[in-house]
């Protein structure tokens, strides 16, 4: 279809009353504002004119003179997509023939096909793609192979490839990140829904960032140029999985792990920490939490820096969520609270739905998006996702694995909340063995049954930890002006010197006590206890957050 005059009429109609209100006067198709050297519009015509400047013509002339805009039309089958840029960017709309013959906004069809799908025939062998309407024009204007378009990286799925169906594509990106992005999501959808043979049209050297196609048409002026170019310096699409040999993976510079917690959690680590129902899960995990966000050791475990965290949490009343959280932070020196966000399936506004509802797992990684954390602990499995079949697979393959997936590419760790199997005396964990396949760590933890307080965490699966520090650990709940575990085990004497200083004793208090727990050791005076504190209170005060 095309705009015709009276259409283009209507649209300047609107923006001439936008600038100038209602017309003085009406005669017919004719509008008029003003008296002596006023503005006319005739939008039969579909034409202006200024008696008082002399200026005067279409739509597109009011728009590029009085708003600076200038517009392009480009046809898609019965949709004309019309772009409108200027100073602040660029816009586009969509018009296309009502059934009373009136031009109406919006495309005619769901899909549209490509722009200038008309020159693909079934004879075609070959065919270029690029971005944007601009450059298939320009590149269409230098040779003969036919060039299309179906805008950039968003609107691919809202395009109908069928005309290319079968045929060998090649290609042409902008030199920016958003051109890499087009190149891999349009070369899978080709590939795999149109069966296209796919190629890319390598970018020279020469080209600077943003550069297209279009600003080199211009060297490629014979009919065959650009498409004996193209040929010559075109390269296969990428598989859609990565593979290489082990000789270029063995001149990679890999990286050790990068802790949030040394020698216990690191960057983008997925764990599952289960016991039984009053074992210590939460309180564990909020201590955890609390001096991660602070960049506060925990419990003998170093934490290098304060981290943003996010709970997800399902079963936790608000008043106790507060009240635990309170006594957290409480034993912590310089407490960094904006640095923890809680969602609960409590609050009045926007609550955490039942993650087994796809529409409620799309609102979470909305979620994650938003907040950027570094850990999100999801407290727990049985409350958030409330599953039908506790022993079935599917639950966790479909649903919590569409999560643990989600954060796995960005790097964010991840600690699952679950439960222990009650009908076990091994204190297996409660439901289906795939959870554990598909963790990096797996903790699990116990309550003395001879004394209130202790707990005792074990590692049944730990990817990132070297054996020597896979042993169980031992934790002492203190609950005196404030919630923190200390290690209740003999550590070695650095170790817990450390741990003094976090707990916030004194030179002279640390020297008594290591004095009666290491007899033996050697350089535990008051003075070098002093000048260590003092050095780490330095670090402490020069700690960086991310």
């Amino acid at each position: 279809m095309s705009i015709s005059d009276k259409d283009w009429g209507n649209l300047l109609l609107q923006e001439v009353k936008k600038l100038k209100g209602e017309p003085k006067t009406r005669s017919g198709s004719q509008y008029r504002w003003g008296s002596n050297n006023g503005f006319s519009v005739d939008a039969d015509k579909g034409i202006w004119q200024d008696f008082s400047t002399g200026e005067g013509g279409g739509y597109k002339d009011f728009l590029k003179i009085h708003k600076g805009t200038t517009i392009s039309e480009y046809h898609y089958g019965n949709t004309v997509k019309v772009r409108y840029q200027n100073g602040n960017g660029k816009d586009f709309r969509f018009f296309h023939p009502g059934e009373d013959g009136k031009l109406k906004f919006g495309q005619a069809e769901k899909k549209l096909p490509p722009y200038n799908w008309e020159v693909v025939t079934e004879d075609t062998k070959q065919v270029l793609i690029c971005e944007g309407e601009k450059t298939a024009d320009a590149l269409a204007s230098c040779n003969t192979i036919p060039v299309v378009t179906g805008g950039g990286a968003k609107d691919i799925n809202n395009r109908d490839w069928t005309c290319l169906k079968g045929k060998q594509v090649i290609l042409c990106r902008d030199n920016d990140e958003s051109g890499e992005t087009w190149l891999q999501d349009l070369s899978q959808v080709l590939a795999f829904d149109y069966e296209c043979d796919v190629l890319q049209a390598e970018i020279p050297d020469k080209w600077g960032e943003k550069d297209d196609f279009a600003d080199w048409a211009h060297e490629y002026q014979d009919k065959d140029s650009f498409l004996t170019w193209c040929l010559g310096n075109h390269i296969p699409m990428a598989p859609p999985i990565g593979c290489k040999t082990f000789g270029q993976m063995d001149g990679e510079d890999y990286k050790t792990p990068t802790w949030l917690v040394e020698n216990l959690l690191a960057v983008g680590n997925q764990c599952i920490a289960y016991a039984k129902a009053g074992h210590g899960k939460s309180l564990f995990i909020g201590a955890l939490l609390s001096n991660l966000a602070s960049g506060h050791n925990f419990a003998g475990f170093n934490v290098p820096f304060a981290k943003k965290c996010l709970l997800i949490d399902g079963e936790m009343s608000l008043p106790e969520l507060q009240k635990r959280y309170r006594k957290y932070f409480k034993t912590i020196k310089n407490p960094k609270m904006e640095n923890l966000m809680i969602a609960s399936v409590f609050f009045d506004d926007n609550p955490i739905g039942n993650l087994s509802d796809p529409e409620n797992r799309q609102k979470l990684i909305q979620l994650i998006k938003y907040a950027k954390p570094d850990l999100i602990v999801l407290d727990n499995y049985f409350t958030l996702w409330s599953p039908e079949d506790h022993n079935s697979a599917d639950s966790w393959q479909e649903e919590v694995m569409e999560i643990l997936h989600f954060c796995r590419k960005r790097q964010i760790a991840v600690i699952v909340i679950d439960h222990s199997n009650k009908s076990s005396r091994s204190h297996s964990l409660f439901g289906s063995s795939v959870k554990v396949v598909t963790m990096d760590l797996v903790l699990r933890g116990e309550q003395s049954e001879d004394e209130d307080g202790i707990f005792t965490w074990h590692f049944e699966k730990a990817r990132s930890l070297s054996s020597e520090h896979r042993n169980s650990f031992e934790l002492r709940l203190e609950d005196q002006d404030g919630l923190r575990f200390v290690r209740s085990e003999k550590i070695p004497p650095g170790q817990r010197l450390r741990q003094l200083f976090d707990e916030g004793y004194s030179a002279r208090e640390a020297e008594e006590l290591m004095q009666t727990d290491y007899p033996k050791e050697k350089g535990f005076s008051k003075s070098s206890i002093n000048n260590q504190f003092a050095t780490w209170k330095r670090e402490e005060e020069s700690k960086i957050d991310f």
